[in-house]
């Protein structure tokens, strides 16, 4: 018996605790004037969190210091109060706020014990007061006002009120209050679908959530748990076959760093959007229920999707050695290491999350890595994305290493891959085009590494992804898929520019006639940027806006090629029209937002807009399924599906874009540095972004049937030579293999026939494509344009001795061509070619090849 007390002592001072504790609460109206009053209770309301829901209505996470969601009693699982009475209160329903008798085993223990700090035996009711009312110091003076303020409460409110109270209140975890919050942070589930042993872990968790997290110490919360259902048995709530089979079951945590990373740019725009409209106590505590439009498993798709393609870019690129070294300065030692904590080790590390991972030893053959109390082996076999077999090559002690992780079950060692964060960075935007609902965005590789939300914020050069604005212009201004363009050296002069712009293609050569097709799926440049001249700046600029473009754009012939920023957003939603049948719809990301009772505050309501006919969208959307088809994009082909896109890549490799669609999704893809340096060698659209959207759009649509794009009314389908752009018939003499079904305003379908005159006529030098070939392969030229050719270019281009054939030498062939010329145009053309050539002002200008290139004043 400590202090050798006698047990009628002991007795007697039981007896004297009840009674002073009893008095001391009963004196408290004396004594205790300044305590609340319970009656505040009527009008409390508690701080809660802003809900982010997905489309389906699953929390994707929780805004607000405390993370609460409030219950109402009937809400509240039957099996987790039984729980928390059978362990926190077993005479709850017996009491009148104050337990006599609980506090005379409190006594007891206390007595035994030696410790005469005052010690527990605290009711629920007791817990909530101090928890709403009192600070947490263990003192006489708190117990007798606690004591005080539960009676007061019992006195004023029922059991039933007093248990929503208390379970709605209770602190369980990381900023987790209620028994709500708990559930959905350890199971991602509502409370309301806890099973026994669930609610039993959660009920055992109240009295010390950091000790007994299932998330930290697993084993010390299976041993509460088993307590909590041990008391269940005893007090009838549940049998002991139920506890037993309860008891037996493994915990099946959610894995809440994999949650919380869920959608993180999209929750963190959607948190700004909130915060420009309610004020940051209504934000964080009052709370809201905002109904946004994530698809949960699209997000994770699209997430995965950019991670894997900014790491296998990154492989391309070649590893740079970029790891922090904790012992960089040379002060640490090797004690300092093994005592070394990184704040991401605050909890267990879930699967497929990224950690840092601390190098403790290095050799040769294997590093031995680090993460809080477990560690992992790194072998040379492992090391294949730095190109280096051994570890010593890549790792120094010291060193924090990224490291997914591939399992942490608590049923064997830590295992887990080193996956180096990549140089570039990237976006994926996706849009259900009929409604405007953004259905999943990614800002960069990693929030925690840059919040910047390159989707939204960052504006860059969208490169060739721009120019299905300059075709849908030329659409509506009445050129179709068969208008031909000159791809051959071009400069372009405009009024009051400092200097003249000359575009190239990418692969620097020139392509002579082109279709406005062949143009659009090969992505060539001159020609896209000669249709601008055709169709004038400002006609693209006011396409552009109507499609939704906010970001500025200005009248200059650069405009054709992307060379001015947009977002990834802005790109992704101007594209989703094509599939909409011409209609912009504003993009959103909040279907509505209630507050905590229900009441709707807003709902969205999108702008929408007919940007252009719905014949023109469909003939666009046409000519870019051709560019998966057969051209840029053809790798997507691979998809099986009706598909539309365009790839953009700037000057250098800085951007690479891919913005696609299918009938009802539209998904937009940007890589590039942050800095505006080169992705590197070859590192196109096609490349670095067309594999992201294709492993999205895989995943996306293998559940859905296969749709078609909605043709409308006033659509007319020709057979088209694909080469020529001429309508293609059983006499025309063309490859029927070149044969497609081209679509067209009707009443604008091509009847020019395509001939074997007009295949020949491109099989010519680029230069002389720009003539015409009759039925006997002659050329048909205009004398002045001839003669200007023979002047500016003498070295290539010549005619015959007798001036009734043209010679001409490119780089891979040498031609000799009859000319359709009548004697007098013959020596007509023979005086104009002898005249001196004006070279343009400021010229001449000279293509890849070394010709002369056609000189075009273009108006803004």
């Amino acid at each position: 018996m400590p202090g050798g007390m006698s047990r009628r002592r002991i007795l007697f001072l039981l007896l004297v605790l009840a009674v002073c504790t009893v008095a001391g609460a009963a004196a408290g109206r004396a004594t205790n004037r300044d305590l609340p009053s319970v009656r505040e209770l009527e009008n409390y309301r508690p701080p809660t969190v802003t809900q982010i829901l997905a489309d389906d209505e699953s929390l994707v996470t929780l805004l607000g210091a405390e993370k609460r969601i409030i219950l109402k009693f009937h809400e509240i699982p039957k099996d987790f109060i039984n729980g928390v009475i059978a362990t926190e209160d077993q005479r709850f329903y017996k009491h009148f706020g104050v337990d006599i008798l609980g506090i005379l085993r409190a006594a007891t223990a206390t007595i035994r014990s030696g410790d005469w700090g005052v010690q527990g035996a605290s009711t629920i009711t007791q817990q909530l007061a101090r928890s709403l009312f009192l600070k947490p110091d263990k003192t006489v003076k708190r117990k007798i006002q606690e004591a005080f303020l539960a009676l007061e409460i019992e006195r004023t409110y029922s059991k039933e009120e007093i248990l929503t109270f208390y379970c709605n209140q209770v602190y369980m975890g990381p900023r987790r209050y209620g028994v709500e919050a708990a559930s959905q942070y350890y199971f991602n589930k509502p409370s309301k679908e806890l099973a026994l042993e669930e609610a039993a872990l959660l009920a055992g968790v109240i009295q010390n959530p950091a000790a007994l997290s299932p998330l930290t110490h697993p084993d010390r919360a299976l041993a509460r748990r088993r307590h909590v259902l041990d008391r269940m048995v005893e007090q009838g709530m549940v049998t002991k076959d139920q506890a037993e089979a309860a008891a037996k079951r493994p915990l099946k945590l959610a894995d809440h760093s994999h949650e919380e990373r869920l959608g993180s740019y999209f929750v963190e725009e959607v948190r700004r959007s909130l915060r420009d409209r309610y004020d940051e106590s209504m934000l964080y505590r009052v709370g809201l229920r905002v109904r946004t439009t994530l698809d949960p498993a699209l997000q994770r798709v699209a997430t995965e999707a950019l991670r894997s393609g900014l790491l296998e870019l990154q492989q391309r690129r070649g590893w740079r050695r970029a790891f922090q070294n904790v012992a960089a300065s040379g002060s640490r030692r090797a004690v300092d290491l093994a005592a070394y904590r990184h704040p991401a080790w605050s909890s267990p590390p879930g699967v497929d999350t990224v950690v840092p991972a601390l190098v403790m030893q290095v050799d040769s053959t294997r590093a031995v890595l680090r993460i809080g109390d477990q560690r992992l082996t790194v072998e040379g076999k492992d090391m294949e994305w730095s190109g280096r077999r051994s570890p010593a090559a890549v790792f120094r002690p010291g060193d924090l290493v990224p490291v997914r992780i591939m399992r942490n079950d608590g049923r064997g060692p830590l295992a887990g891959i080193v996956e180096p964060a990549p140089e570039a960075e990237g976006a994926v935007v996706a849009i259900e085009p009929s409604t405007g609902e953004v259905r999943a965005l990614v800002g960069g590789f990693d929030f925690t590494r840059s919040e910047f939300d390159r989707a939204m914020q960052a504006r860059r050069q969208p490169g060739s992804s721009f120019k299905p604005f300059v075709v849908s212009a030329a659409l509506d201004a009445g050129d179709t898929p068969s208008l031909r363009l000159l791809d051959e050296p071009t400069v372009l002069l405009t009024p009051g520019a400092p200097q003249p712009y000359q575009p190239e293609n990418y692969h620097r050569e020139y392509g002579g006639l082109v279709t406005l097709r062949e143009a659009l799926e090969e992505s060539r440049n001159i020609a896209a940027v000669r249709l601008l001249t055709q169709v004038g700046p400002k006609a693209v600029i006011e396409r552009a806006q109507a499609m939704g473009i906010t970001s500025p754009l200005a009248p200059y012939p650069s405009l054709a090629l992307g060379a001015f920023e947009v977002t990834p957003l802005e790109l992704t939603a101007a594209f989703s029209v094509f599939p909409n049948q011409g209609v912009w719809v504003e993009p959103h990301m909040i279907r509505s937002v209630a507050d905590s009772d229900g009441n709707i505050l807003e709902e969205a309501h999108p702008t929408s807009r007919e940007a252009m006919s719905p014949v023109s969208a469909y003939i666009v959307t046409h000519l870019l399924e051709g560019v998966i088809e057969s051209g840029t994009a053809q790798k997507a082909k691979a998809l099986g599906r009706e598909l539309a896109g365009k790839t953009g890549t700037t000057n250098d490799y800085t951007d690479a874009w891919f913005i696609g669609f299918s009938p009802s999704l539209a998904v937009g893809i940007w890589v590039g540095l942050d800095r505006k340096q080169t992705l590197g060698q070859d590192e196109t659209g096609a490349r670095a972004a067309l594999p992201i959207w294709m492993d999205i759009m895989s995943k996306a649509l293998e559940k859905h049937p296969p749709e078609q794009f909605t043709r409308p009314a006033g659509v007319a389908f020709v057979p088209v030579d694909r080469r020529t752009g001429l309508r293609s018939t059983s006499s025309s003499g063309c490859p029927p293999e070149e044969v497609i079904e081209e679509a067209f305003a009707a009443g604008t379908e091509v009847l020019e026939e395509c001939s074997p005159a007009e295949h020949f006529r491109l099989t010519l030098p680029y230069f002389l494509q720009r003539f015409r070939v009759n039925e006997r392969f002659e050329l048909v030229p205009d004398v002045q344009e001839l003669a200007r050719l023979l002047r500016r270019d003498p070295k290539s281009v010549k005619l015959s001795a007798d001036g009734r054939k043209l010679e001409a030498n490119a780089a891979s062939q040498s031609v000799a061509v009859p000319i359709a010329l009548a004697e007098s145009q013959r020596r007509e053309l023979l005086r104009l070619a002898s005249l001196p050539e004006e070279p343009p002002p400021g010229g001449p200008w000279f293509g890849l090849d070394g010709r002369p290139a056609e000189v075009i004043t273009f108006n803004p």
